[in-house]
């Protein structure tokens, strides 16, 4: 995904990271098993953690980088369309600290905060969405949710590796992730949601052929 953004001219990224500084002994070469055998160990000691079960499905598809992200927009002479991702190791994003919303609205039956950790950020464009996964007893997959200063959190219907997979589709274009909501997208706080993602389908089935755009046209369009 990064590399398909360098490499596209009607691309313009303005920074990129894949943080892999220490390749020897960080991280990135460790089999993601192993990661997970030692969040489990450790979950173990943490009586918040009780029930808390990791999807398996995580150690095929989850990141090894220790860090990877890009913030981008189109080339001048294009629809503007911008976006952003800035994604930590999956397993070390458990133990972070709860990301803040304070700011952000609240929607009807939220999470309660403290389940949340940050998987995606905007800390480039300074958007203030964030993805979280909540760390919740007694359900697997975890789910994800996607927060928006103007709305507060709000439940996806992606799990980890589901989120994944849409990111190389949509490669962070701001607000993708309300597709994957019971939002109404027509309502006032996602009009500029629902203007991007008509760029994102408009320009990026050129762009990157490769990819199917049709069931993200079908989700934007079930959401008006």
């Amino acid at each position: 995904m990064i590399e398909e953004l360098r490499s596209c001219d009607s691309i313009v990224v303005f920074d990129d990271l894949v943080g892999a500084e220490d390749l020897e002994g960080g991280n990135l070469g460790r089999p993601l098993s192993e990661q997970a055998a030692e969040v489990r160990a450790i979950a173990q000691s943490k009586p918040e953690w009780a029930g808390v079960t990791l999807d398996p499905d995580i150690e095929r598809c989850g990141l090894r980088f220790p860090e990877i992200g890009s913030h981008w927009a189109t080339a001048k002479g294009l629809p503007r369309l911008s976006g952003e991702f800035r994604l930590p190791m999956f397993y070390d994003a458990l133990f972070a600290v709860p990301p803040s919303t304070a700011g952000h609205g609240s929607a009807a039956g939220a999470v309660d905060p403290a389940q949340l950790r940050e998987i995606d950020g905007h800390p480039q464009s300074g958007s203030g969405l964030l993805a979280a996964v909540r760390v919740q007893p007694h359900t697997s997959p975890l789910e994800i949710w996607v927060s928006i200063p103007e709305t507060g959190p709000r439940k996806t219907d992606l799990d980890y590796c589901g989120y994944l997979d849409a990111l190389l589709i949509t490669k962070g274009a701001y607000g993708w992730q309300f597709l994957f909501t019971d939002v109404s997208l027509a309502d006032d706080p996602f009009h500029h949601v629902v203007s991007n993602m008509e760029v994102m389908l408009g320009l990026f089935p050129e762009l990157f052929p490769e990819h199917d755009y049709a069931p993200l046209a079908e989700r934007l369009e079930a959401r008006r």
